[in-house]
């Protein structure tokens, strides 16, 4: 990788408190997912003839900026899909190698940035698709509304706050589309 990486306050603080409380060890497994999401990522960058321009990491996850030499919608896509498909790729490795805990840390942080709202990959490929469209705004206010009712379930049931907070994380960020939308900016 060419580019910067630059690691913001959040991701420290996240990373303190995931090691301060993480008694089963799995922290570390979901760290090296997420390592190896972006650097999917950044080699579909490559492949496309681009150049990463900087990393960021931060309490949510990376935010990885890139050039292409051209634009390229197509390429653009296959940037944002090649993280989640990395990831699925490393569960399938390591579940056949008996590593069942890293598989399902792969598998989990893959599944979630397909949901199909922005900034997660799969909200950047439907960006792609849509071009913008109020449909795309629908399907992101529907995808948060059900994550925050199925995190509401679980925790009614005794079950951790993560989902839950994660409805939070990507409604807010629904909330900057929204107001885009409604200012009548392209999304």
């Amino acid at each position: 990788m060419s580019g910067r990486l630059q690691i913001g306050d959040s991701f420290i603080l996240m990373a303190a408190v995931a090691g301060f409380l993480d008694t089963t060890g799995i922290a570390p497994l979901f760290f090296i997912a997420a390592a190896l999401h972006e650097a999917g990522h950044a080699l579909a960058v490559r492949v496309a003839g681009g150049q990463v321009v900087c990393l960021r990491l931060t309490a949510l996850g990376g935010v990885m900026r890139y050039r292409l030499s051209c634009p390229n919608p197509k390429a653009d896509a296959w940037i944002a899909l090649a993280g989640p498909l990395a990831g699925l790729f490393a569960a399938w490795i390591a579940a056949g190698l008996g590593s069942f805990r890293f598989a399902g840390a792969n598998l989990l942080l893959s599944l979630l940035n397909l949901l199909p709202v922005r900034p997660l990959d799969g909200g950047q490929v439907l960006e792609t698709i849509s071009h913008g469209r109020a449909w795309q705004l629908y399907l992101e206010i529907a995808c948060c509304l059900l994550l925050a009712a199925v995190s509401i379930y679980i925790l009614s049931y005794g079950g951790g706050a993560s989902l839950f907070l994660l409805a939070v994380a990507l409604s807010a960020g629904l909330q900057k589309n929204l107001q885009k939308y409604v200012n009548g900016y392209k999304i």
